[in-house]
């Protein structure tokens, strides 16, 4: 028999495994270390798409600068649920096997990235956008917007699956 099926069946068995994936045992310093890193390269790959739309549209540069406070809201936002998606992963890993918890993520990812990068800065940059008289470049500001969050969701998708296939970090 499998190693994971016999250790299925004993109770608790599975807890003590993803404690010591490094999933839960981080430090608050750490934590806050990693979560000021991560917010701060997504609002940074927003800022980025920002800049380069601007110049790609030729639009107002203030339409990069309004889009910092939305690009932290959808770092710190994709950082939360990345954490309680790593989570559901390796529950599902634990109980299914690898194969279904990678294609749950996957798509769990995608979808997380599509809508957070849809509602917090798609939907808010196409206002500003209006407000700021470029209102014909609301969609094509979200159609940035939603391809960067692809992107974001397919590389933390990634972090997570081989972060799970690494084994345990400290």
């Amino acid at each position: 028999m499998h190693r994971r099926a016999i250790n299925k069946n004993r109770p608790g068995a599975l807890r003590s495994q993803g404690a010591s994936a490094g999933g839960r045992s981080a430090s608050p310093r750490r934590l806050a270390d990693m979560l000021k890193n991560e917010a701060v390269l997504c609002a940074a790959a927003i800022v980025l798409m920002s800049i380069l739309f601007v110049i790609r549209y030729q639009a107002s540069l203030w339409l990069a600068l309004c889009s910092v406070p939305f690009a932290l809201l959808a770092g710190y936002t994709m950082f939360f649920f990345e954490r309680q998606l790593e989570d559901l992963h390796r529950k599902v890993m634990g109980r299914g096997g690898r194969i279904q918890a990678g294609f749950l993520a996957f798509f769990l990812f995608l979808l997380l990235g599509i809508l957070v990068f849809l509602a917090l800065v798609s939907y808010p940059m196409g206002m500003v956008a209006e407000r700021l008289g470029s209102g014909h470049l609301q969609v094509h500001y979200g159609r940035w917007a939603v391809n960067l969050g692809i992107i974001v969701a397919l590389l933390c998708w990634l972090r997570c699956v081989v972060r799970r296939l690494s084994g345990p970090s400290s």
